[in-house]
C-alpha cells in the first residue's frame, strides 16, 4: 500500500511538472502574445502600412522606413517577457532581402488600452516605463534604431 501510495505521488508530480513545463511561464498575456504575432505577420506584406498602423515611430525615419521597405521573408518570436505592467520585450529573429537575418529587440506597450509596437527603446511612451529600471536596453548601436532626433518626437499611428 505504501509503495503505491509513493507510486502515485510520484506521477502525480511527473504530470504537474509536465502541465508546468507545456504552459506559458512567462507572464506575457495571450492578448500581447497575439498583438505581437500579428504585427510580425504584417511585416511580411508588400506594403508597410498594415505593420506601420501598429508601429509608435518618428516622422524624421518614417521616409526612410517607406523607401528602403523590403517584406520581410521571415521572422519568430525568440522571447517575450514582462517589463512592466503595460510594456514586453519582444525579441525577435527577422529576415528580409535588404539586411538578411538580425534579432532584434522591439516593446509592446499598452497604450491607453491599445497595444502598439515601440520600435525600440527610444519610442515606448514615458508612461509605460515609469518606474521601471530599463537600462540594459537603452543601446546605441547599429544593427538597433537610434533615438529619435532632438526636436522630434515619437508619433502615434493613426487609431
Amino acid at each position: 500500500m505504501k509503495k503505491l501510495i509513493i507510486l502515485l505521488l510520484c506521477c502525480l508530480i511527473l504530470v504537474g511538472m509536465l502541465l508546468t513545463g507545456c504552459s506559458d511561464t512567462s507572464g506575457v498575456p495571450k492578448e500581447v502574445r497575439e498583438f505581437a504575432q500579428t504585427y510580425l505577420d504584417a511585416c511580411k506584406e508588400e506594403e508597410p502600412e498594415s505593420s506601420m498602423r501598429m508601429t509608435i515611430y518618428c516622422p524624421s525615419i518614417i521616409d526612410a522606413i517607406f523607401e528602403g521597405y523590403r517584406p520581410e521573408i521571415s521572422n519568430r518570436i525568440l522571447e517575450m517577457k514582462t517589463l512592466g505592467p503595460k510594456l514586453w520585450l519582444m525579441r525577435t529573429e527577422r529576415e528580409d532581402m535588404s539586411w538578411g537575418k538580425r534579432e532584434f529587440d522591439q516593446f509592446v506597450v499598452d497604450y491607453d488600452g491599445r497595444y502598439l509596437i515601440a520600435l525600440s527603446f527610444w519610442y515606448i511612451p514615458a508612461e509605460c516605463k515609469e518606474g521601471l529600471d530599463l537600462s540594459e536596453y537603452e543601446v546605441l548601436d547599429e544593427d538597433r534604431m537610434l533615438p529619435p532626433d532632438v526636436g522630434t518626437i515619437a508619433t502615434l499611428p493613426p487609431e
